[in-house]
């Protein structure tokens, strides 16, 4: 597993950070690395991701073509942005750009909640 940062510019209101969990990144990351594949067959693709995602979040990506996927790989270690007991947002780098990936503690183990920054085709 590539080495991680963490941002502590988080600003005045910004949640107590502690250590992020490594479970959290190890999902984060294992999702990305999923997700990144525009080459496979939806079915192959969604299989992939939906069992790193939460429930809401795996019937939003249901429809998702990975053809218009624009990244194909990890390309540097998360930068953590927050991380408290719950909840882990962390920067990974593709080379489509930067996702920002929300992780989030429940049912004892760490699901993606949500992804943003690198827009579809």
């Amino acid at each position: 597993m590539p080495s991680i940062s963490i941002d502590t510019g988080n600003g005045p209101n910004a949640p107590m950070d502690i250590a992020p969990p490594r479970a959290a990144l190890d999902v984060a990351l294992r999702f990305v690395h999923a997700w990144s594949r525009p080459g496979l067959s939806q079915p192959v693709w969604y299989a992939g991701v939906r069992d790193l995602v939460t429930p809401a979040y795996a019937r939003l990506l249901a429809a998702t073509d990975p053809a218009n996927i624009p990244a194909h790989a990890v390309t540097g270690p998360p930068v953590v942005r927050s991380s408290t007991t719950q909840a882990v947002i962390a920067d990974i780098p593709t080379d489509a750009g930067t996702l920002h990936v929300t992780v989030i503690a429940a049912d004892r183990r760490w699901w993606v909640a949500t992804v943003i920054g690198i827009g579809l085709r």
